[in-house]
């Protein structure tokens, strides 16, 4: 469940699990599926997903039939559920893993950094953090290797 600043119960404790409050929405666990609920504890995308991260950037990342794809905050797919893995948004990008290998796609699902990587971390301040062939480095938003 959920308080407020005094300390006073305003969502009753009726979840398996729940996270904090992210864009105005709650990622929770009813019955070993996840959904979302709004501050007043009311299920607004219903708890149908086998596994499902908090929203940023407006979209979350979702679990649908053993792959991964994003949702909006209505519940629609909004990026069909393809990858094996998933991550957040930051600044406009988010990883995804195709074949053991990470890439990132923008937000209208498009493959704008070719899955190529053995490891990647979320962008920011216009990089990201990558290994490939036993090298780490940063990258930028199009996939060029930056300097140290």
């Amino acid at each position: 469940g959920f308080i407020d600043k005094t300390g006073t119960m305003v969502i009753p404790a009726k979840f398996d699990y729940a996270w904090s409050f992210r864009e105005g929405v709650a990622l929770v666990i009813i019955n070993g599926k996840y959904g979302y609920i709004d501050k007043t504890g009311t299920l607004v995308i219903p708890a149908k997903f086998d596994i499902a991260w908090s929203f940023q950037e407006n979209l979350a990342s979702v679990k649908i039939n053993d792959k991964y794809g994003f949702i909006d905050k209505t519940g629609a797919v909004v990026i069909p559920a393809k990858y094996d893995d998933a991550g957040y948004f930051n600044e406009g990008r988010a990883k995804v893993q195709i074949n053991d290998k990470w890439g990132y796609i923008n937000k209208k699902g498009v493959l704008v950094i070719p899955a190529k990587y053995i490891r990647c971390f979320d962008f920011k301040d216009g990089k990201a953090f990558v290994e490939a062939n036993g090298l780490l480095f940063y990258i930028d938003r199009h996939g060029n290797k930056l300097p140290w």
